[in-house]
């Protein structure tokens, strides 16, 4: 019975972990988008390897 509830428990796991990178990308490319119309093109490599600069765009740019 453990033995099933553990799988059940790491699948939904699994589910949670993809779901959450498949938002984080959302928000990226949202955010790229945003700066790419605005001619902000040198804030993109920025924003794509600094995670707080990133978060200070979503909040700015109101992107959830």
């Amino acid at each position: 019975m453990c033995e099933v509830l553990d799988r059940i428990e790491q699948k939904g796991i699994a589910i949670g972990e993809a779901r959450g990178e498949n938002r984080g990308e959302e928000r990226l490319a949202r955010l790229i988008q945003i700066l790419i119309e605005r001619q902000e093109y040198d804030k993109i490599s920025e924003v794509s390897t600094n995670p707080e600069l990133r978060k200070m765009y979503y909040k700015q740019y109101g992107i959830l």
